[in-house]
Protein backbone atom coordinates (compact mmCIF):
# COMPACT_ATOMS: atom_id res chain seq x y z
CA UNK A 1 0.00 0.00 0.00
CA UNK A 2 2.82 2.38 0.87
CA UNK A 3 4.62 1.61 -2.40
CA UNK A 4 1.40 2.30 -4.32
CA UNK A 5 1.16 5.72 -2.67
CA UNK A 6 4.79 6.47 -3.49
CA UNK A 7 4.38 5.44 -7.13
CA UNK A 8 1.21 7.52 -7.55
CA UNK A 9 2.91 10.49 -5.87
CA UNK A 10 5.96 10.20 -8.14
CA UNK A 11 3.79 10.26 -11.27
CA UNK A 12 1.79 13.17 -9.85
CA UNK A 13 4.94 15.20 -9.21
CA UNK A 14 6.18 14.43 -12.74
CA UNK A 15 2.90 15.71 -14.24
CA UNK A 16 3.01 18.88 -12.13
CA UNK A 17 6.62 19.58 -13.09
CA UNK A 18 5.72 19.20 -16.77
CA UNK A 19 2.84 21.65 -16.32
CA UNK A 20 5.08 24.20 -14.58
CA UNK A 21 7.84 23.90 -17.22
CA UNK A 22 5.49 23.92 -20.22
CA UNK A 23 5.32 27.00 -22.44
CA UNK A 24 2.78 29.48 -21.09
CA UNK A 25 1.01 29.42 -24.46
CA UNK A 26 0.25 25.72 -23.91
CA UNK A 27 -1.92 26.56 -20.87
CA UNK A 28 -4.33 28.34 -23.23
CA UNK A 29 -4.30 25.58 -25.84
CA UNK A 30 -7.40 23.28 -25.68
CA UNK A 31 -5.49 20.34 -27.21
CA UNK A 32 -2.83 20.63 -24.50
CA UNK A 33 -5.50 20.87 -21.78
CA UNK A 34 -7.28 17.76 -23.08
CA UNK A 35 -4.02 15.82 -23.17
CA UNK A 36 -3.22 16.95 -19.63
CA UNK A 37 -6.61 15.67 -18.48
CA UNK A 38 -5.94 12.31 -20.14
CA UNK A 39 -2.51 12.11 -18.52
CA UNK A 40 -4.06 12.74 -15.10
CA UNK A 41 -6.37 9.77 -15.75
CA UNK A 42 -3.26 7.59 -15.62
CA UNK A 43 -3.17 8.17 -11.87
CA UNK A 44 -6.86 8.61 -11.05
CA UNK A 45 -8.83 6.51 -13.56
CA UNK A 46 -11.69 4.41 -12.18
CA UNK A 47 -10.80 5.65 -8.68
CA UNK A 48 -7.82 3.32 -8.29
CA UNK A 49 -5.20 4.62 -10.71
CA UNK A 50 -1.86 3.21 -11.77
CA UNK A 51 -1.15 1.70 -8.35
CA UNK A 52 -3.94 -0.76 -9.08
CA UNK A 53 -1.75 -2.33 -11.77
CA UNK A 54 0.78 -3.21 -9.09
CA UNK A 55 -1.99 -5.10 -7.29
CA UNK A 56 -2.95 -6.83 -10.55
CA UNK A 57 0.63 -7.93 -11.21
CA UNK A 58 1.03 -9.25 -7.67
CA UNK A 59 -2.36 -10.95 -7.86
CA UNK A 60 -1.31 -12.78 -11.05
CA UNK A 61 1.60 -14.35 -9.18
CA UNK A 62 -0.59 -15.56 -6.32
CA UNK A 63 -3.34 -16.84 -8.58
CA UNK A 64 -0.86 -18.71 -10.80
CA UNK A 65 0.38 -20.57 -7.74
CA UNK A 66 -3.22 -21.47 -6.89
CA UNK A 67 -3.86 -22.56 -10.48
CA UNK A 68 -0.82 -24.83 -10.52
CA UNK A 69 -1.72 -26.59 -7.26
CA UNK A 70 -5.49 -26.85 -7.74
CA UNK A 71 -5.11 -27.62 -11.46
CA UNK A 72 -2.98 -30.66 -10.60
CA UNK A 73 -5.81 -31.98 -8.39
CA UNK A 74 -8.44 -31.47 -11.10
CA UNK A 75 -6.24 -32.86 -13.84
CA UNK A 76 -5.97 -36.05 -11.80
CA UNK A 77 -9.77 -36.20 -11.85
CA UNK A 78 -10.34 -35.27 -15.52
CA UNK A 79 -7.98 -33.43 -17.86
CA UNK A 80 -10.79 -32.54 -20.26
CA UNK A 81 -12.53 -30.66 -17.45
CA UNK A 82 -9.46 -28.46 -16.96
CA UNK A 83 -9.32 -27.83 -20.73
CA UNK A 84 -13.02 -26.86 -20.78
CA UNK A 85 -12.43 -24.42 -17.93
CA UNK A 86 -9.54 -22.82 -19.79
CA UNK A 87 -11.49 -22.48 -23.06
CA UNK A 88 -14.57 -20.97 -21.39
CA UNK A 89 -12.48 -18.57 -19.34
CA UNK A 90 -10.65 -17.42 -22.47
CA UNK A 91 -13.98 -16.84 -24.20
CA UNK A 92 -15.22 -14.76 -21.27
CA UNK A 93 -11.95 -12.81 -21.23
CA UNK A 94 -12.14 -12.20 -24.96
CA UNK A 95 -15.67 -10.79 -24.56
CA UNK A 96 -14.49 -8.53 -21.74
CA UNK A 97 -11.50 -7.29 -23.73
CA UNK A 98 -13.68 -6.46 -26.76
CA UNK A 99 -16.14 -4.58 -24.54
CA UNK A 100 -13.36 -2.52 -22.97
CA UNK A 101 -11.87 -1.84 -26.39
CA UNK A 102 -15.21 -0.47 -27.63
CA UNK A 103 -15.64 1.52 -24.42
CA UNK A 104 -12.22 3.11 -24.85
CA UNK A 105 -13.33 4.52 -28.22
CA UNK A 106 -15.58 6.87 -26.23
CA UNK A 107 -12.76 7.84 -23.88
CA UNK A 108 -11.46 10.94 -25.70
CA UNK A 109 -14.90 12.51 -25.99
CA UNK A 110 -15.65 11.83 -22.32
CA UNK A 111 -12.44 13.60 -21.27
CA UNK A 112 -13.37 16.72 -23.26
CA UNK A 113 -16.92 16.75 -21.89
CA UNK A 114 -15.73 16.22 -18.31
CA UNK A 115 -13.29 19.12 -18.61
CA UNK A 116 -16.12 21.42 -19.72
CA UNK A 117 -18.37 20.10 -16.97
CA UNK A 118 -15.66 20.65 -14.33
CA UNK A 119 -15.05 24.21 -15.56
CA UNK A 120 -18.67 25.35 -15.30
CA UNK A 121 -19.31 23.56 -12.00
CA UNK A 122 -16.26 25.32 -10.52
CA UNK A 123 -17.50 28.83 -11.42
CA UNK A 124 -20.35 28.93 -8.89
CA UNK A 125 -18.05 28.66 -5.87
CA UNK A 126 -15.31 30.92 -7.22
CA UNK A 127 -15.43 34.43 -5.71
CA UNK A 128 -13.58 35.74 -8.77
CA UNK A 129 -16.74 35.17 -10.83
CA UNK A 130 -19.29 35.78 -8.07
CA UNK A 131 -19.99 39.45 -8.88
CA UNK A 132 -20.60 38.87 -12.60
CA UNK A 133 -22.84 35.84 -11.96
CA UNK A 134 -25.04 37.88 -9.61
CA UNK A 135 -25.03 41.30 -11.28
CA UNK A 136 -25.48 39.96 -14.82
CA UNK A 137 -27.95 37.24 -13.75
CA UNK A 138 -25.90 34.45 -15.31
CA UNK A 139 -27.04 31.59 -13.08
CA UNK A 140 -29.50 29.88 -15.42
CA UNK A 141 -27.30 30.39 -18.49
CA UNK A 142 -24.27 28.85 -16.74
CA UNK A 143 -26.38 26.01 -15.36
CA UNK A 144 -27.59 25.29 -18.89
CA UNK A 145 -23.97 25.15 -20.13
CA UNK A 146 -23.02 22.83 -17.27
CA UNK A 147 -25.99 20.54 -18.02
CA UNK A 148 -24.94 20.32 -21.68
CA UNK A 149 -21.47 19.04 -20.82
CA UNK A 150 -22.87 16.91 -18.02
CA UNK A 151 -25.35 15.29 -20.42
CA UNK A 152 -22.63 14.52 -22.97
CA UNK A 153 -20.34 12.98 -20.36
CA UNK A 154 -23.04 10.88 -18.69
CA UNK A 155 -24.42 9.76 -22.06
CA UNK A 156 -21.03 8.46 -23.17
CA UNK A 157 -20.38 6.90 -19.76
CA UNK A 158 -23.73 5.11 -20.00
CA UNK A 159 -22.73 3.71 -23.39
CA UNK A 160 -19.43 2.62 -21.86
CA UNK A 161 -21.28 0.94 -19.02
CA UNK A 162 -23.53 -0.90 -21.47
CA UNK A 163 -20.43 -2.49 -23.01
CA UNK A 164 -19.25 -3.54 -19.55
CA UNK A 165 -22.66 -5.04 -18.74
CA UNK A 166 -22.53 -7.15 -21.90
CA UNK A 167 -19.08 -8.42 -21.01
CA UNK A 168 -20.30 -9.19 -17.49
CA UNK A 169 -23.23 -11.22 -18.88
CA UNK A 170 -20.86 -13.14 -21.18
CA UNK A 171 -18.50 -13.83 -18.29
CA UNK A 172 -21.34 -14.99 -16.05
CA UNK A 173 -22.64 -17.32 -18.79
CA UNK A 174 -19.19 -18.90 -19.21
CA UNK A 175 -18.88 -19.31 -15.43
CA UNK A 176 -22.30 -20.92 -15.29
CA UNK A 177 -21.36 -23.44 -17.99
CA UNK A 178 -18.09 -24.17 -16.13
CA UNK A 179 -19.85 -24.82 -12.84
CA UNK A 180 -22.67 -26.82 -14.44
CA UNK A 181 -20.24 -29.07 -16.34
CA UNK A 182 -18.07 -29.60 -13.27
CA UNK A 183 -20.94 -30.44 -10.93
CA UNK A 184 -22.55 -32.71 -13.51
CA UNK A 185 -19.28 -34.64 -13.84
CA UNK A 186 -18.80 -34.82 -10.06
CA UNK A 187 -22.37 -35.95 -9.42
CA UNK A 188 -22.13 -38.60 -12.13
CA UNK A 189 -18.80 -39.83 -10.70
CA UNK A 190 -20.23 -39.97 -7.18
CA UNK A 191 -23.36 -41.86 -8.31
CA UNK A 192 -21.35 -44.56 -10.05
CA UNK A 193 -19.04 -44.86 -7.03
CA UNK A 194 -15.90 -43.51 -8.70
CA UNK A 195 -15.40 -40.96 -5.91
CA UNK A 196 -16.48 -40.86 -2.28
CA UNK A 197 -18.11 -38.13 -0.19
CA UNK A 198 -14.71 -36.78 0.95
CA UNK A 199 -13.39 -36.68 -2.62
CA UNK A 200 -16.60 -35.01 -3.79
CA UNK A 201 -16.18 -32.23 -1.22
CA UNK A 202 -12.50 -31.79 -2.10
CA UNK A 203 -13.12 -31.64 -5.86
CA UNK A 204 -16.05 -29.24 -5.41
CA UNK A 205 -13.78 -26.83 -3.55
CA UNK A 206 -11.06 -27.34 -6.17
CA UNK A 207 -13.48 -26.57 -9.03
CA UNK A 208 -14.59 -23.33 -7.38
CA UNK A 209 -11.02 -22.27 -6.55
CA UNK A 210 -9.66 -23.15 -10.00
CA UNK A 211 -12.41 -21.29 -11.85
CA UNK A 212 -12.05 -18.20 -9.68
CA UNK A 213 -8.23 -18.17 -9.97
CA UNK A 214 -8.31 -18.60 -13.74
CA UNK A 215 -10.82 -15.81 -14.05
CA UNK A 216 -8.78 -13.51 -11.79
CA UNK A 217 -5.61 -14.11 -13.81
CA UNK A 218 -7.33 -13.28 -17.07
CA UNK A 219 -9.05 -10.22 -15.57
CA UNK A 220 -5.71 -8.94 -14.32
CA UNK A 221 -4.13 -9.35 -17.76
CA UNK A 222 -7.09 -7.58 -19.38
CA UNK A 223 -6.79 -4.71 -16.86
CA UNK A 224 -3.06 -4.37 -17.52
CA UNK A 225 -3.53 -4.51 -21.29
CA UNK A 226 -6.43 -2.06 -21.16
CA UNK A 227 -4.30 0.41 -19.21
CA UNK A 228 -2.03 0.87 -22.24
CA UNK A 229 -4.16 3.73 -23.52
CA UNK A 230 -3.65 5.65 -20.29
CA UNK A 231 0.09 5.05 -20.38
CA UNK A 232 0.28 6.20 -24.01
CA UNK A 233 -1.34 9.50 -23.01
CA UNK A 234 0.87 10.12 -19.98
CA UNK A 235 3.98 9.18 -21.96
CA UNK A 236 3.05 11.60 -24.76
CA UNK A 237 2.28 14.31 -22.22
CA UNK A 238 5.57 13.93 -20.32
CA UNK A 239 7.50 14.06 -23.61
CA UNK A 240 5.87 17.28 -24.81
CA UNK A 241 8.70 19.71 -25.52
CA UNK A 242 8.96 23.01 -23.67
CA UNK A 243 10.02 24.84 -26.82
CA UNK A 244 11.14 27.97 -24.99
CA UNK A 245 13.73 25.90 -23.13
CA UNK A 246 15.13 24.26 -26.24
CA UNK A 247 18.21 25.42 -28.11
CA UNK A 248 20.84 27.81 -26.80
CA UNK A 249 20.60 28.84 -23.14
CA UNK A 250 23.41 31.39 -22.82
CA UNK A 251 24.16 33.16 -19.51
CA UNK A 252 22.95 36.72 -19.16
CA UNK A 253 25.24 39.64 -20.04
CA UNK A 254 26.26 41.82 -17.11
CA UNK A 255 23.98 44.80 -16.30
CA UNK A 256 22.86 47.51 -16.39
CA UNK A 257 20.74 46.30 -19.29
CA UNK A 258 19.39 47.82 -22.47
CA UNK A 259 16.24 46.30 -24.02
CA UNK A 260 15.27 46.79 -27.65
CA UNK A 261 12.11 45.73 -29.51
CA UNK A 262 13.18 45.50 -33.14
CA UNK A 263 10.32 45.33 -35.68
CA UNK A 264 8.32 43.09 -33.33
CA UNK A 265 4.98 41.63 -34.45
CA UNK A 266 2.87 39.12 -32.55
CA UNK A 267 -0.24 37.12 -33.28
CA UNK A 268 -1.85 34.77 -30.73
CA UNK A 269 -2.03 31.10 -31.79
CA UNK A 270 -5.10 30.40 -33.92
CA UNK A 271 -5.84 34.12 -34.45
CA UNK A 272 -5.73 36.04 -37.72
CA UNK A 273 -5.54 39.54 -36.23
CA UNK A 274 -2.18 40.91 -35.06
CA UNK A 275 -2.00 41.92 -31.40
CA UNK A 276 1.16 43.96 -32.11
CA UNK A 277 2.57 44.97 -35.48
CA UNK A 278 6.03 46.33 -36.38
CA UNK A 279 6.81 47.62 -32.90
CA UNK A 280 10.17 49.35 -32.42
CA UNK A 281 11.15 50.52 -28.96
CA UNK A 282 14.35 50.95 -26.94
CA UNK A 283 14.49 51.03 -23.11
CA UNK A 284 17.71 52.48 -21.73
CA UNK A 285 19.13 51.65 -18.28
CA UNK A 286 17.41 53.70 -15.56
CA UNK A 287 14.67 54.91 -17.88
CA UNK A 288 11.06 54.98 -16.66
CA UNK A 289 8.33 54.31 -19.20
CA UNK A 290 4.53 54.16 -19.05
CA UNK A 291 2.80 52.12 -21.75
CA UNK A 292 -0.58 53.73 -22.39
CA UNK A 293 -3.38 52.59 -24.69
CA UNK A 294 -7.04 51.67 -24.89
CA UNK A 295 -8.35 48.17 -24.29
CA UNK A 296 -6.97 45.72 -26.83
CA UNK A 297 -4.11 48.00 -27.87
CA UNK A 298 -1.58 45.34 -26.84
CA UNK A 299 -0.30 46.60 -23.46
CA UNK A 300 -0.57 43.20 -21.74
CA UNK A 301 0.79 41.45 -24.84
CA UNK A 302 3.79 43.80 -24.71
CA UNK A 303 4.54 42.73 -21.11
CA UNK A 304 4.07 39.05 -21.99
CA UNK A 305 6.60 39.37 -24.80
CA UNK A 306 9.02 41.38 -22.66
CA UNK A 307 8.96 38.70 -19.93
CA UNK A 308 8.98 35.83 -22.49
CA UNK A 309 5.65 34.35 -21.51
CA UNK A 310 5.25 34.34 -25.29
CA UNK A 311 7.84 34.55 -28.05
CA UNK A 312 7.50 37.04 -30.88
CA UNK A 313 5.93 35.95 -34.16
CA UNK A 314 8.15 38.26 -36.20
CA UNK A 315 11.13 40.44 -35.36
CA UNK A 316 13.24 40.11 -32.19
CA UNK A 317 13.68 41.42 -28.67
CA UNK A 318 17.29 42.14 -27.71
CA UNK A 319 18.92 42.37 -24.28
CA UNK A 320 22.20 44.24 -24.62
CA UNK A 321 22.24 43.19 -28.27
CA UNK A 322 21.52 39.49 -27.63
CA UNK A 323 18.26 37.87 -28.78
CA UNK A 324 16.44 36.96 -25.56
CA UNK A 325 15.43 33.59 -27.10
CA UNK A 326 19.10 32.55 -26.87
CA UNK A 327 19.43 33.42 -23.14
CA UNK A 328 18.81 31.23 -20.10
CA UNK A 329 15.03 31.50 -19.65
CA UNK A 330 14.86 31.39 -15.84
CA UNK A 331 17.78 33.80 -15.44
CA UNK A 332 16.19 36.23 -17.92
CA UNK A 333 12.83 36.18 -16.16
CA UNK A 334 14.68 36.73 -12.90
CA UNK A 335 15.54 40.25 -14.12
CA UNK A 336 11.92 41.35 -13.72
CA UNK A 337 9.74 42.20 -10.74
CA UNK A 338 6.36 41.83 -12.37
CA UNK A 339 3.08 42.83 -10.71
CA UNK A 340 0.25 41.74 -12.98
CA UNK A 341 -3.13 43.45 -13.11
CA UNK A 342 -4.83 40.17 -12.20
CA UNK A 343 -2.15 39.02 -9.75
CA UNK A 344 -2.82 36.01 -7.53
CA UNK A 345 -2.26 35.58 -3.81
CA UNK A 346 -1.38 32.01 -2.89
CA UNK A 347 -3.16 30.23 -0.05
CA UNK A 348 0.04 30.26 1.98
CA UNK A 349 1.33 32.36 4.86
CA UNK A 350 1.96 36.09 4.49
CA UNK A 351 5.72 35.42 4.68
CA UNK A 352 5.51 32.90 1.81
CA UNK A 353 3.57 35.33 -0.38
CA UNK A 354 6.27 37.98 0.15
CA UNK A 355 9.40 35.83 0.03
CA UNK A 356 8.28 33.29 -2.63
CA UNK A 357 10.68 30.55 -1.55
CA UNK A 358 13.62 32.87 -0.83
CA UNK A 359 15.27 32.66 2.63
CA UNK A 360 13.90 35.78 4.31
CA UNK A 361 13.56 36.40 8.04
CA UNK A 362 10.54 37.91 9.76
CA UNK A 363 12.25 41.28 10.24
CA UNK A 364 13.11 41.51 6.52
CA UNK A 365 9.60 40.51 5.48
CA UNK A 366 8.15 43.10 7.91
CA UNK A 367 10.44 45.78 6.49
CA UNK A 368 9.31 44.97 2.95
CA UNK A 369 5.65 45.13 3.99
CA UNK A 370 6.22 48.51 5.65
CA UNK A 371 8.01 49.81 2.55
CA UNK A 372 5.09 48.70 0.37
CA UNK A 373 2.62 50.35 2.71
Amino acid sequence: FTHRLNVDAAFGLALHEQQAQADFASLENPEYLDLRRKAEKFITCDYHGFGYLLDCALDVVGQCIALASVGAVLFHLNGYLVLLFAVLTLLGGWAEFRAKHKASALYDHIVTAQRGWAYYSRLFGDAQYGKEIRLDRLTQWLLHKEKQYLGEAIGDMKRQNDFFIRSGVAGAACSFVQQAAAYAWLCASALRGAIGIGDFAMYTTAVTTFGAALRRVLESFVEIRDYDRYFADVDRYLRLPATQREGTQRPLPRGPHRVEFRNVSFRYPGQEAWALRHLNLTMEPGEKLAIVGENGAGKTTFVKLLTRLYDVTEGEILLDGADIRTLDLDAYRGLFSTVLQDFQLFSCSLRDNVAFGQPRGDSEVQALLNEAG
